[in-house]
């Protein structure tokens, strides 16, 4: 378990859901394990809710074992080809 927390490795940053459920469906159609950090940029914490959040970025980076970079990269280019 501790393993995979301090060997992960960032591959890619997702910047939108349609990216975030694109990417991940790739990840486990692949057999790829992945570790998935979620962060909103302007969004600061013990603001009450607002329509505006709707708006703001979110960006979504995806961590996975540094053994399992390379196949997380041809996961990635293959995605790219279409």
């Amino acid at each position: 378990m501790f393993d995979f927390i301090f060997n992960k490795e960032l591959v890619y940053s997702a910047t939108n859901h349609n990216d975030y459920f694109r990417i991940a469906q790739a990840f486990k159609n692949g057999g790829l394990k992945y570790k998935v950090k979620k962060q909103s940029p302007n969004r600061s914490t013990g603001q009450p809710f607002s329509g505006d959040n709707f708006s703001q970025p979110e960006i979504y980076d995806f961590y996975v074992h540094k053994n399992e970079r390379h196949l997380a990269q041809k996961l990635l280019s293959t995605m790219n080809q279409y």
